[in-house]
């Protein structure tokens, strides 16, 4: 059964070398932290809180938790099910890849790998974006 999880996430904002270099010294996280490029000097980090992050590349840098952020994980059968009738715009070919747009007529950012896909949607939209996808 889909559900939605709310997940504690960061929102980054620094140079864009320093943030390519932060995500680079994610490699050796666990998996499940993902950093997600929003913009080249840009990124909402997953499962992770701000005591986790440093960008020491960019003493500027603005660190912030992003509270209510959540996540519905699917497999591609189910993505192709539930959401992409929901779609409008052209979802892109290539994986991993970072989309974001309109779902259902909710704003969201759609994490697609080869293993599957993560919507990251906003925690009060969560519910009904679950309701519309369920109703396909």
């Amino acid at each position: 059964m889909l559900a939605a999880s709310t997940v504690p996430a960061v929102r980054v904002v620094a140079h864009p070398d320093a943030l390519d270099s932060f995500i680079s010294s994610m490699k050796a996280w666990p998996i499940t932290k993902t950093a997600l490029r929003l913009a080249p000097d840009e990124a909402l980090v997953l499962h992770v809180d701000t005591t986790d992050v440093s960008i020491p590349d960019d003493p500027h840098a603005i660190v912030e938790p992003e509270h209510g952020c959540s996540l519905i994980a699917l497999s591609w059968p189910e993505f192709e099910r539930h959401v992409r009738p929901l779609v409008e715009w052209a979802i892109p070919p290539d994986r991993p890849v970072l989309a974001q747009g309109m779902v259902a007529f909710i704003p969201a950012k759609l994490w697609m790998t080869t293993g599957g896909v993560r919507i990251v949607v906003a925690t009060p939209f969560a519910d009904t974006l679950l309701e519309r996808m369920l109703a396909r």
